[in-house]
């Protein structure tokens, strides 16, 4: 037990080193800040909610030192609190009617990440906003902070960045959202890996979204397109965020209907094919997710959801 702790202990000293990288300022620095969650994850996953809850606090203490409070509490709320949700539900297990043992689907872990995000971003901008008007009030307070990240750049080119950004903030949290999700990812099949994972890991293919993902997704949708004000910026924010969910749901619906002997080939290549297509075959791959969330044509091919990758 005492060596559970001191290993937890360690995993929260090294997110919090991997954390305090973001202080160097520079790119490859930022890279090591994102891998922040794993150590948490790992522990996590790997030795269950108290651990990843030890590694968590270990690691705040040690930045609040460091650092600072406000530095502390942006880890926890970044990083220690989504990760403390999802190892908790991830780790959810029942006996099934037929007497086997049934984990807690992905589909809904995916729903939790999204919802952690969500939650966090309308936060966010209601206490930045302080009731005034959204977009304005986000133009003044990234304009100073872009400007400082941009010189050199033409003015109206970072005027049209700031605009961007004040009319989209949520797509800062969805590049959080993949961060939380890749490292998780990642931890689960490194433990896999080495025989030491709580559950074993479930199929891509697996990846459905409860109904409730597609009826606030239209809402979102409708918000967007026919309300003003608050209601259009908020529809047109968590739309973006849903994007994410059914971008996981549209994975699943590739991994189970690619098979074949060169199943894994077409796989591996269809995820090198983002790279250089990153703004096209994403949200391609989040609509054939949304569409399947309402049609269910995945289920029609027997055993889509089972097996392998």
């Amino acid at each position: 037990m005492a060596r559970t702790w001191i290993i937890a202990a360690g995993a929260g000293v090294l997110s919090a080193l991997l954390f305090l990288t973001v202080a160097v300022g520079s790119l490859g620095a930022m890279i090591f800040c994102y891998l922040a969650p794993l150590p948490l994850f790992a522990m996590g996953l790997g030795a269950g909610l108290v651990s990843a809850a030890t590694a968590g606090a270990t690691a705040t203490a040690l930045i609040g030192l460091i650092a600072g409070v406000i530095p502390a509490a942006s880890f926890v709320v970044l990083f220690v609190s989504p990760v403390v949700v999802l190892v908790r539900y991830a780790l959810l297990s029942r006996i099934a009617a037929n007497g086997q043992l049934e984990w807690y689907p992905p589909g809904r872990l995916v729903m939790w990440l999204v919802t952690i995000g969500a939650v966090t971003f309308f936060a966010g901008v209601l206490l930045i906003s302080g009731g005034r008007t959204v977009e304005e009030r986000l133009k003044s307070v990234l304009g100073p902070a872009l400007s400082q990240y941009a010189q050199g750049t033409a003015q109206d080119q970072l005027q049209a960045v700031i605009d961007f950004f004040a009319r989209l903030p949520s797509i800062m949290v969805l590049v959080w959202l993949l961060v939380i999700a890749a490292t998780g990812i990642l931890a689960q099949g490194l433990l896999a890996g080495f025989g030491r994972s709580l559950r074993p890991t479930p199929p891509i293919a697996a990846i459905e979204l409860p109904r409730p993902a597609g009826i606030v997704t239209a809402l979102a949708l409708t918000a967007n397109v026919l309300a003003t004000g608050w209601l259009e910026f908020a529809g047109r924010n968590l739309l973006l965020l849903m994007a994410v969910a059914f971008f996981f749901a549209g994975l699943g619906v590739v991994h189970g209907l690619v098979r074949g002997t060169y199943r894994l080939v077409v796989l591996i290549a269809f995820y090198f094919s983002m790279i250089p297509f990153l703004m096209v075959i994403p949200p391609v791959v989040a609509a054939v997710g949304f569409v399947d969330h309402w049609v269910h044509f995945r289920r029609r091919f027997r055993g889509s959801a089972s097996g392998g990758i």
